[in-house]
């Protein structure tokens, strides 16, 4: 098993640059490698797609939606009465449906948010080096810092052919603290 850095870079321009100092440092070619990473969820995993059984950020927005729409019906009742005397029974009912129907969708949305998970990889482009062919890892961590990665990870994993072969975009990474780098800059 090899030992590995990887980091994921916003766009390819920045990756080229760390890769450029990367073997400014004399890493070899077979010990670096770079290739895109695909958004999480966006894997193929799955044979019909995707890479999660479910989607986590979505979880509570069927509670969220139901205490929305009570809210919403509340409002609706009271704008549906108010629209009553202009409209007939019909402004009630519009009222209710309304009010039901914008709190629902108010309510799922204010409940489903964005994962902040941080053993998942953002994507981008990753830059991959073999630690075991570099000659000082904390120099190599530093150009990747330096460069402006997202997200530095460690990890152990098979090295064949110049590629990381048994990277697994799924799997828990492993990060390096950025603030442990900053405070040695």
């Amino acid at each position: 098993m090899a030992r590995i850095a990887a980091a994921v870079f916003e766009d390819q321009v920045s990756a080229e640059r760390a890769l450029d100092v990367l073997a400014g440092m004399g890493l070899a070619p077979d010990s670096v490698d770079s290739f895109v990473l695909n958004p999480p969820g966006h894997h193929d995993t799955f044979p019909v797609g995707g890479d999660e059984d479910a989607d986590d950020d979505a979880r509570a927005g069927d509670r969220g939606a139901l205490r929305g729409a009570a809210l919403g019906g509340a409002f609706g009742i009271l704008a549906g009465a108010l629209a009553t005397p202009i409209a007939g029974p019909a402004g009630l009912a519009g009222g209710i449906a309304a009010g039901a129907y914008a709190g629902a969708l108010a309510g799922a949305l204010a409940t489903m948010g964005k994962r902040d998970d941080p053993g998942v990889r953002p994507f981008g482009v990753m830059v991959t080096v073999n630690l075991d062919r570099a000659r000082n890892d904390e120099r190599v961590l530093d150009a990747l810092y330096d460069g402006g990665a997202q997200m530095i990870e460690r990890a152990h994993g098979e090295w064949r052919n110049g590629h990381w072969a048994d990277f697994d975009p799924v799997a828990r990474a492993e990060h390096v603290e950025f603030t442990e780098r900053a405070s040695r800059h």
